[in-house]
């Protein structure tokens, strides 16, 4: 004679065993946090003395001011990939290193500031070359808007490739410029 589980018996130690293992899958990452926590705690405790320090320090002052009223500066959250200005410079400098006419696409450029930069493309597959390439293509508009480089919106060379639908970019030279704004006129 075979013993039946009871389906109410059963829905029970599936249920447990589902929650025993999304705790034991919850255990590593709690103790992971719980060390950055407590160092976020520290850095926040410090801040904070740091405040207070500052705020001792506005009281000695000739010129009294409440310094709970000063608006705080959030930082950034992600630190600039290059100096002020060093983005553009390293642009101008791939586009300039094509032939006259030769046109070339984001990612291209965001791949040769990585090789510039040291990262490889598997380091690179996931947010950083995301981010590389966004802040390229930023910085690609601008330069647009500022009349030095120009784009060819979806220029295709061949259909069947996955991502050659996409824009194209080349340093206006200075006889080009001149040309474009007559044909407009």
């Amino acid at each position: 004679m075979s013993w039946r589980t009871p389906s109410s018996l059963k829905w029970l130690i599936i249920k447990r065993s589902r929650l025993s293992g999304e705790l034991e899958r919850l255990l590593p990452k709690l103790d992971s946090l719980r060390g950055e926590f407590e160092q976020m705690e520290a850095d926040v405790n410090r801040l904070r003395d740091q405040l207070a320090a500052l705020d001792r320090t506005f009281l000695l002052h000739d010129i009294q001011i409440d310094p709970t009223g000063i608006e705080p500066v959030i930082p950034h959250r992600h630190p600039r990939l290059f100096p002020n200005g060093h983005m553009g410079r390293h642009i101008r400098r791939i586009l300039a290193e094509r032939e006259y006419g030769e046109w070339t696409t984001t990612p291209e450029i965001a791949r040769k500031i990585m090789e510039h930069l040291g990262i490889s493309e598997t380091e690179g597959a996931g947010g950083v070359y995301r981010s590389i390439r966004r802040a390229v293509r930023n910085r690609l508009q601008s330069l647009m808007q500022a009349g030095e480089v120009e784009r060819i919106i979806g220029a295709t060379t061949n259909k069947n490739a996955p991502g050659e639908d996409q824009s194209r970019w080349r340093l206006i030279r200075l006889g080009t410029a001149m040309s474009r704004s007559k044909l407009d006129d």
